[in-house]
């Protein structure tokens, strides 16, 4: 199965797949409102026809994005993916629906406001279908099915998957079409696993794994032979492999071993296996056969990040890489001669051998040595007067490696340096590192953040002056937490759209399944008690004595991870109390989200007011020019 985790390269692979189609039949809308049927194709090659009651109606694949039709009348939705049969009996309850070969069906008991708001379906390019179940007052597990098309020679038509429950469901196809993979989360830090054989319709889903407690990533099938890269026996990952026909963990083989290094990423190329590795919070990637030998490493030109576009049976192999100083490039990558060269690369119009990148070992509270990555111009004094943008997040096994952002140029040409902390919480060292920054541990997390914002001062780099602290989602509530404990480390803090109520976080949207990383005040005394300790709304200092740096809230009015009321208790909170002289506000974006898909417009107006906030309370501002 193809994997691409860079967008780049998934539209550079895009771009090949349209370039491919040829003699591409025009796809038709048709909509029987007396049988209740609508039928949206797009353009595409034709797969396949469906006969119901009678009437033949053809399955195209399209590339027309997802879209959602919503009326009064019998016809009740039609994402338009992949070519797209819905069937609405004549109340306008949906019956079926199919999209390409594979298709989710869902019979309504509900009323339609609660289909709307209670379930979520997307399609991708890939071939994924995911449908995410948003709370617990979602209809019963029973009346969820998975159909395919091939099958369905009258509607409705689908095969039923059992002991479904509340949490997020992936399915993805292989690339040849052969098995189908089910993949369940949200009740722990990993997912389960069930397989399908395409060649049976009614052949039922085989489970693989029952707990969600490890991550099961199959990312190929090869000869019937499954590989899959896991955590499962080996907290920094390895890659197995199983028969399709007995795939259950008692008949897997090892074929890599757990390394010294966390495994990231593994996927099939020209024959052979690349797989990914971290190792201290920077990619290194290596070619292996298909038995486990490791033949070459992959040369990269720093540490920074790299996402492979590539099939088992070509032999064609892509890649993209980032770092903080060079910007998203693609390379071809030759794998019998071990040899990469560019492919496409972003004009910007900066000079990267300006700017040097070192890494710093930071020891802990407890002694634990803590990665972080500082960009900044070459030759930069450590007189303490360089502005620094410090920025961390902690948790959810999510590992920062270096990458670049536009954004961050006018700062560090005027002076400013880029701090990226790799803090515990994440999987930078794999699940110990993550383990020891959740729960009753969390606050390891924020001891790490403030011994990095010591070094920082310690060392020249910045002072408390010239110290910015930044985060996002779980890396906001980083900085409320931090600031709490050291207000006096900092001079600005910018936490953006963070988890500030530790209380009651879990009762709100889809907050219920952080509860793995941070527990829940329910859990029991001590669990509440390590909460209240660090939760930001309830441990805001408050005196004469008490000087807060500045502070600027963000987050948006539709928010629905983590709701804006977290950041709307947090700055009252804060206005409230006696925190100083210095500014408390809040930004508040307007028809926008936790942050994913915000406009380029949007996303460039909230950093220039975040920027403009930092240097303005530093009494610094940009040079005109």
């Amino acid at each position: 199965m193809k994997q691409i985790f860079l967008t780049v390269v998934l539209l550079l692979a895009q771009v090949f797949a349209w370039a491919q189609e040829v003699d591409l039949a025009k796809g038709t809308i048709g909509i029987d409102r007396a049988k209740g049927i609508i039928v949206a194709t797009g353009s595409g090659n034709a797969l396949e026809t469906i006969d119901f009651e009678g009437k033949t109606y053809k399955l195209y694949r399209t590339t027309m994005p997802l879209v959602n039709i919503v009326t009064d009348g019998p016809i009740v939705n039609s994402p338009a993916v992949h070519g797209t049969i819905s069937v609405a009996d004549a109340n306008g309850n949906v019956i079926a629906t199919a999209e390409d070969y594979l298709s989710v069906a869902y019979v309504k008991h509900y009323s339609l406001e609660a289909v709307k708001t209670d379930i979520a379906c997307n399609a991708d390019d890939n071939g994924s279908i995911t449908i995410s179940v948003l709370n617990n007052n979602s209809p019963a597990a029973d009346n969820f099915t998975y159909a395919w098309s091939g099958a369905v020679s009258g509607l409705p038509s689908s095969r039923a998957v059992s002991g479904l429950q509340p949490g997020s469901y992936s399915v993805v196809v292989t690339d040849d079409e052969k098995y189908c993979f089910l993949m369940e989360s949200g009740a722990g830090s990993g997912n389960s696993l069930l397989v399908k054989s395409m060649d049976n319709p009614d052949s039922p889903f085989v489970r693989i794994t029952d707990d969600q407690d490890y991550f099961y990533s199959p990312f190929e099938v090869i000869d019937d032979q499954i590989y899959i890269f896991t955590n499962y026996g080996a907290d920094k990952g390895r890659v197995c492999r199983v028969s399709a026909k007995a795939p259950q963990i008692a008949n897997w083989e090892e074929v890599i071993p757990e390394q010294d290094n966390v495994i990231v990423a593994a996927e099939m190329a020209a024959g052979k296996m690349i797989v990914t590795f971290d190792q201290d919070a920077a990619n290194h990637a290596f070619v292996y056969t298909l038995d486990g030998e490791m033949l070459h490493e992959i040369a990269l030109p720093t540490f920074g990040e790299v996402g492979f576009s590539s099939r088992y049976d070509e032999d064609e192999v892509y890649y993209g890489f980032t770092s903080f100083v060079y910007p998203m490039t693609v390379f071809k990558y030759d794998i019998e001669k071990n040899t990469s060269t560019v492919f496409r690369a972003p004009q910007v119009d900066f000079k990267p051998e300006d700017f040097t990148t070192e890494q710093v070992f930071v020891i802990s509270k407890d002694g634990t040595k803590v990665p972080m990555f500082l960009t900044y111009k070459k030759n930069l004094k450590k007189d303490g007067t360089n502005p620094t943008f410090l920025y961390g997040y902690g948790g959810f096994n999510i590992t920062l490696n270096p990458g670049f952002s536009t954004s961050r140029l006018p700062f560090l040409e005027n002076g400013g340096i880029y701090a990226q902390m790799n803090l515990r919480g994440g999987n930078e060292y794999g699940e110990e590192w993550h383990l020891a920054g959740t729960k009753l541990s969390k606050q390891n997390v924020f001891d790490d953040c403030i011994a990095c914002a010591e070094y920082l001062i310690e060392n020249g780099y910045t002072s408390p002056d010239y110290l910015s602290l930044n985060g996002g989602s779980n890396g906001g509530l980083l900085v409320g937490a931090v600031v709490n404990q050291r207000p006096d480390l900092f001079r600005v803090a910018v936490p953006q759209v963070g988890v500030m109520d530790m209380l009651r976080y879990h009762l709100f949207t889809i907050g219920w399944n952080w509860a793995s990383d941070y527990g829940t005040s329910e859990d029991d005394e001590a669990m509440f008690k390590a909460l209240y300790a660090y939760s930001p709304l309830h441990t805001i200092k408050s005196g004469e004595d008490v000087h807060y740096p500045a502070i600027m809230v963000t987050t948006a009015d539709h928010d629905d991870r983590v709701v804006p009321a977290h950041s709307f208790k947090y700055a009252a909170a804060l206005q409230a109390a006696q925190t100083g002289t210095e500014p408390k506000i809040i930004r508040i974006d307007t028809k926008a989200g936790h942050g994913g898909g915000k406009p380029v417009a949007k996303v460039i107006e909230e950093q220039a007011d975040i920027y403009s906030f930092i240097l303005y309370n530093m009494g610094l501002k940009y040079p005109e020019k």
